[in-house]
């Protein structure tokens, strides 16, 4: 056996619910066993030691699964059926439940004995199936199935007693309802493709109340994948976790959209697929929480990053915020080391993010607009983009229909038409200081020659040391005016000296003006800010016609550009 297949075997049991009142009839029940070899211990794949029947409730206890006479590849302690009965010719459930489930694959120890030690594979039928050689094993407490419609129930029937499940078509999305699928308290262990062992574990994958037009909830609960791997030649301890990652009120005809999409192995989006679109509501929320992993010395974290989707009168409001994105380096690792040395010569021993947004896609007008849209870093920086652009459904049409064009970049005329679509009402950026920019514009002066010191010296910034003469422990401090003059009146200078030689107009101001605020931002870093607000939409097209003419387009778009 494979363990692919005995988790299709898992992943396909469900959760006994009992149905107060519900007629149940004693021979409806015993066709039902009999339609899935169920009427004798042995009769099909499956044996068991018990059978109870409690009201409504069929119990098996000590169920093995056998494929192939080779050993009981599937073992639970119990498994339970509520309302077991034959409808137009098939077999349906109300719940379907199992409970201490062991799923076990030794069907490579003959191959990899002793073998899985020196980290190779063992054998070449593993090698060549892909899969990681030495035994394998999963445990799960629970894999349950409730409220299904006769659908949902008769396909896992047949599919899980009665082999048929390759015969079994697809119908479509809201043909299948159920309230309740859930798998808890999984533990796999298994050796990865360095012939190491790693172990697995999951609080529970569930997918709530699928009913007609959308899924209640999906969620993935308490992940975790700790063990060794071979990075550089160095075995390095591998630990990831995930709190939770949950989906709400999921639109099943986005979905059916992208399954559509997706047939014949083409993931590619139909231009006028409902998925592609801004304005049509796909989910009503989502959660991702506690994530950390840590893989060689390279440690990433996430505290929160959550977001909903609202119907107003404005159209669609997307709310998004994250917090406590953190990415930190151990120089004891084969990963973090390297990472850690160039990060410490800025300064940086880890760095922490942050995004709120408020977006919203107005349909009546065809434009997306921010009302928020800010990321930040902690002891950094803050950005924080605005935006007001319509003409979104026929550039995102247009961005399907082109993916071969648009994979060219070579083609100036495809991107020209992907863009024309567009119309733009008002775009800006603006760069506020937390304590970054010194810190890196530092270090950068002292690389290209401006006599400063990377901010790790402490204690001797203004002394004209290179790189790494000093033996601070953090930077941040704003650099002396002596460390980065140089390097802003540099760079101004060369952006001075390219805008000279173009003729005198409104894309030449514009020019001058960056080149002031740059030498500004340098010397003294604070705001930086750069904008279009023109005086009434612009569409691209028109900017398009004015190619040969950046006066024009600059006048049009009336940029600005300052530094505080």
């Amino acid at each position: 056996m494979r363990l692919s297949k005995t988790c299709l075997f898992s992943a396909a049991a469900g959760v006994a619910l009992l149905a107060p009142g519900a007629a149940f009839a004693q021979d409806a029940r015993a066709d039902a066993l009999a339609y899935l070899n169920l009427q004798a211990s042995g009769s099909g794949a499956f044996t068991w030691v018990d059978h109870t029947a409690n009201g409504s409730i069929d119990t098996f206890t000590n169920v093995s699964v056998t494929e192939g006479g080779g050993g009981p590849d599937v073992v639970a302690a119990t498994m339970s059926f509520d309302n077991l009965r034959m409808e137009n010719g098939a077999a349906v459930f109300d719940s379907l439940v199992f409970e201490g489930l062991t799923v076990s694959d030794d069907e490579t120890d003959a191959a990899d004995a002793g073998g899985s030690d020196d980290g190779k594979p063992g054998g070449s039928g593993a090698a060549a199936g892909g899969q990681a050689p030495g035994p394998q094993q999963m445990t799960v407490a629970r894999v349950s199935f409730v409220g299904p419609n006769p659908l949902v129930a008769s396909n896992i029937a047949s599919a899980m007693f009665r082999g048929e499940g390759e015969g079994i078509e697809f119908e479509g999305f809201e043909a299948y309802q159920f309230e309740s699928i859930a798998l808890e308290g999984l533990d796999f262990d298994f050796i990865d493709e360095n012939g190491q062992p790693m172990e697995m574990t999951l609080g529970g994958l569930r997918v709530n109340d699928w009913s007609e037009g959308a899924i209640g909830a999906v969620a993935l609960e308490n992940l975790t994948i700790v063990g060794e791997t071979d990075i550089q030649g160095q075995m390095t301890e591998v630990n990831i976790s995930i709190g939770e990652i949950s989906l709400n009120g999921t639109s099943l005809d986005g979905l059916q959209a992208l399954f559509d999409a997706a047939e014949g192995g083409d993931f590619t989006m139909r231009p006028d697929s409902p998925f592609m679109s801004p304005y049509v509501k796909h989910w009503d929320g989502y959660n991702i929480s506690n994530i950390t992993v840590s893989v060689g010395g390279v440690n990433f974290g996430l505290a929160s990053f959550a977001g909903s989707i609202e119907e107003t009168s404005r159209g669609l409001e997307y709310r998004d915020n994250m917090d406590g994105l953190t990415l930190s380096f151990d120089p004891s690792g084969p990963l973090g080391a390297q990472a850690a040395m160039g990060f410490a010569m800025a300064g940086l021993d880890s760095l922490e993010f942050s995004m709120v947004s408020h977006q919203i896609a107005d349909p009546s007008a065809d434009r997306i607009y921010t009302e928020e849209y800010r990321i930040s870093m902690v002891d950094g920086f803050d950005l924080d983009v605005d935006y007001d652009i319509g003409g979104m459904s026929e550039y995102l049409n247009r961005a399907v229909g082109m993916q071969d064009q648009l994979s060219d970049f070579d083609s100036p005329d495809a991107f020209a038409s992907l863009m024309e679509p567009l119309i733009i009402s008002r775009v800006g950026v603006t760069y506020t200081d937390r304590g970054l920019a010194p810190t890196v514009l530092q270090v950068a002066s002292a690389f290209m020659g401006g006599g400063g010191a990377p901010p790790a010296n402490q204690g001797g910034a203004d002394d004209g040391k290179g790189p790494g003469e000093g033996g601070g422990e953090t930077g941040g401090e704003a650099a002396p005016a002596s460390d980065t003059a140089g390097l802003a009146a540099m760079v101004a200078g060369q952006i001075r000296a390219a805008a000279s030689s173009e003729p005198p107009g409104a894309a030449q101001d514009f020019v001058m003006a960056f080149a002031d605020a740059v030498e500004t931002f340098i010397t003294n870093p604070n705001i930086f800010a750069i904008a279009a607000s023109p005086a009434s939409p612009v569409p691209v097209a028109e900017l398009m016609q004015m190619e040969d003419d950046p006066n024009a387009v600059v006048s049009r778009l009336n940029m600005t550009v300052s530094a505080q």
